[in-house]
This record gives C-alpha cells, sequence and structure tokens, in this order.
C-alpha cells in the first residue's frame, strides 16, 4: 500500500499527539469476502494486504449493523462469528481494513444470505379414533426464502413428534419428513402428551408447539343397596381423571333393568377429583351408573381427548312406604267402632294385607284392596283385650314399570275394654 511521510507542524512537535498526517490514504478494501460452512460453524474469509480488520453483520431487513470481530494486523483473515446470527431474510458480511491511524477502507462485502427461523406449527385439530389411536393435525407457515442457493443453505430443517408418558421423564421422538401437517399415532396407554419439535440450520425452539394431551377419565359411583319409596336416594360419585382439566360434564344414568336402555336422571359439572353427593328420588327397583362423555376439549394451549367411561350397573331397590297406620281412637269401649287408618305409598292398585301378632308369629287377618294412599277403615271391637296388627304392602309394579318391595308399617295396637 502507498504510505505518505509524515510532515511535522508546530502543533504536533508541542503536542506530540499527532503521529499520523490527518490525510494518511485509507486501506484498500478487502477482496474475495466469502461466507461458508465449516463443521456447522460460520466460518468468514477474505484477502486483503494484512491490515488489521473489522468484520461485521449488516441486516437490510432493518438496515442495523452489529459488530462481529476485530482482528489486527498480521493475523489471519479468517474467523468465526462468535455468536448466532439474528433472524432476518437479507444478511451480508461486510470487512474492512484498518489503517495505523484507525482509518477504515470501503467495506468489501459477502454475498446476501438469510437466517430464517422455521416457523412454529399451529394445532389446528386432534381427534381420537375408535381404535385407540389418535390423530392430530396442525398448520406450519412455508419460509420465504429471498436468497435461495446462498452459501449457508442446508437442508437441516426437521420435524419431530414428541410423545411423552405415561411415566414422568418417559419420552419418544419420532422424526417425521419435513412438511408433514398430520400424524396419527396407534393407541398408547394413557396419559400422554403429544408435542411438535421443529428448527433448522440456524435456530432449534427450547419448548416444542403443544398438540394434544391424551388421557382416561375413571368414575365412581355408590348406590344405597335400598330406599323407601318416594324418599331420597343420596348417589355418590367421584371421577378421577388422567387430563390435566378443570372440569368434566357426567351424568348419572338409570334403567329398570339390564334389558332396558339407559337414561339420564342427573347432570353435573365436577372438577376431577371431587367428590359429590346427588340426591334422586327413590320411585321403584332401578339400576344406576355413572357416565362421562368422551371428551374433546382446546384448552390450556393443547387439545384434551379421552374417550367415554363410565361404572358398571350399581342396583339399587325400592321398598313401599307405610308411613301412618294406627287405630282412632286406639283403646275403645266393648261393641263399639274405632277407624283403622293407614297410608302408603306408592298407590297403585294392590292387595295389602292386615296381620295380627299371636305372640309366636304374625298371621293373616284379611286383605284389603288398595288403590289410595289414604285409607280409612271401620273396624268394631268385638274382643276385650290388646292386639298388635301391622299391614304389610305386596310386591308390585308401578304405572312407570318399575318394581317395588313389600313393605311394612310398624306394629300398633287395639285396646278393648
Amino acid at each position: 500500500m502507498r504510505k505518505l511521510a509524515p510532515i511535522a507542524t508546530t502543533a504536533a512537535l508541542l503536542t506530540g499527539i499527532l503521529t499520523t498526517p490527518a490525510w494518511a490514504t485509507a486501506p484498500e478494501a478487502p477482496t474475495n469476502v466469502q461466507v461458508t460452512r465449516v463443521d456447522g460453524k460460520v466460518q468468514v474469509t477474505w484477502e486483503d494486504n494484512g491490515e488489521a480488520n473489522i468484520v461485521r453483520t449488516e441486516d437490510l431487513d432493518t438496515g442495523k449493523v452489529y459488530l462481529e470481530r476485530t482482528t489486527q494486523v498480521g493475523e489471519t483473515n479468517k474467523v468465526t462469528p462468535p455468536s448466532g446470527f439474528i433472524k432476518s431474510s437479507r444478511l451480508r458480511i461486510s470487512v474492512t481494513s484498518r489503517g495505523a491511524a484507525q482509518e477504515e477502507s470501503v467495506p468489501g462485502l459477502s454475498v446476501l444470505f438469510d437466517t430464517q427461523w422455521v416457523n412454529q406449527p399451529v394445532r389446528k385439530d386432534a381427534e381420537l379414533l375408535p381404535d385407540g389411536s389418535v390423530r392430530v393435525q396442525w398448520t406450519q407457515k412455508a419460509i420465504e426464502d429471498v436468497t435461495p442457493g446462498d452459501p449457508l443453505d442446508v437442508s437441516a430443517e426437521f420435524i419431530t413428534l414428541v410423545v411423552r408418558g405415561p411415566a414422568a421423564g418417559q419420552e419418544e421422538r419420532i422424526p417425521l419428513p419435513v412438511g408433514t401437517t398430520s400424524y396419527t399415532l396407534p393407541a398408547r396407554p394413557g396419559p400422554v402428551r403429544l408435542a411438535l419439535d421443529v428448527g433448522n440450520e440456524w435456530w432449534t425452539y427450547s419448548t416444542p408447539a403443544k398438540l394434544a394431551q391424551v388421557g382416561t377419565n375413571n368414575p365412581a359411583i355408590t348406590v344405597p343397596a335400598i330406599a323407601g319409596y318416594n324418599k331420597a336416594l343420596g348417589i355418590q360419585s367421584k371421577v378421577t381423571s388422567g387430563l390435566t382439566i378443570d372440569d368434566l360434564p357426567v351424568e348419572i344414568q338409570a334403567r329398570p333393568s339390564s334389558n332396558r336402555g339407559w337414561r339420564t336422571v342427573g347432570r353435573l359439572m365436577t372438577a376431577p377429583g371431587a367428590a359429590h353427593t346427588t340426591q334422586l328420588t327413590s320411585l321403584g327397583a332401578s339400576q344406576y351408573r355413572l357416565w362421562v362423555p368422551a371428551v374433546k376439549k382446546s384448552k390450556l394451549g393443547e387439545f384434551k381427548l379421552a374417550p367415554a367411561a363410565s361404572t358398571s350397573a350399581r342396583s339399587s331397590k325400592t321398598f313401599a312406604d307405610v308411613y301412618l297406620a294406627g287405630f282412632d281412637p286406639a283403646t275403645t269401649a266393648l261393641g263399639t267402632t274405632t277407624t283403622m287408618r293407614v297410608a302408603a305409598i306408592p298407590t297403585t292398585p294392590m292387595n295389602v294385607a292386615l296381620q295380627q301378632w299371636d305372640g309366636k308369629q304374625w298371621k293373616h287377618v284379611r286383605s284389603i284392596a288398595w288403590d289410595m294412599e289414604h285409607f280409612n277403615f271401620p273396624v268394631k271391637a268385638t274382643r276385650r283385650g290388646t292386639v298388635k296388627f301391622r299391614i304389610l304392602t305386596p310386591v308390585v309394579q308401578t304405572a312407570s314399570g318399575l318394581w317395588v318391595e313389600p313393605g311394612s308399617s310398624k306394629p300398633f295396637t287395639l285396646t278393648v275394654r
């Protein structure tokens, strides 16, 4: 390079701070600036006359310039940028030479190249199929490459389905062809989570994109074995879940017998693990179950999927309720007439039995036709003494087709003086 001899000036002699003339010629621009990949890393090389250099990255998308490296006189004309490049569709490397007075040359420029990241997939749909497999779908916006064929382009893009669970820390990774937007995962023991891990030569996302969580719901139910007609039947229920979910719709279903269809008699929303008591009315022998419909919800950034689940049938019988039985008055004189008052449900037509205690067992006295809730029956006192009675109903089938077991009144007495 051409060098200028220094010209001393009075100011320079007095201060001793000007060592190179202000009009010194800048170095020549570096040439043959190249960007390549070597062992997976970006390498920048150039040619010059042995000067110190400044290596910068220019972002043509934003107009910003970033300092990458500096070199000293005599160092090799080869550097590896210390960190990853910013995301951009148009970058280039500029290299300047620096003279002894820190004057910089015109930059030598590399070709344009891009550092585009792959786009994160966006979940679209997830479906639990009848055989237990899971079909997931997503979209992924393609990279718009405005510098095709640049020296740093490599085929390093990838997409991997990540299946986590059911055990803590258990993970399966399934590589997929680039451009894939759906996949059907064969049935797995749950619960499992599905996500997508994507990246390329410039970037890999630290957190996979969520797709779906697949699990099962496990309902439990407790049903009283027997209850009085028209009395409250307290059914206890709870659902545990393999899903991370706040609430689940559940149904209490009933049927008269195993050859009849189920119908819903109660609905509620429950948090997994929460215990509930649902009060139904006992109107005849029935079977009950807790039914959890299939779940498909988009919540907490992923689809929640679970098949329908049910308890086995639990049976509960109903007995007739003879809630009133006695004489009015219960003490009377010989030859008078008293009234036996009885109230019972159901009111299905039936023949109830009036029974008398003989000291050892109950004996049949007479049958009484019955088709109403309240019944008043006149009785004439014909013998002195105290006698104990009771009312016993038969097995009956109500108008709704439900069977009701026999019911008995409490013993009641008649005293004749």
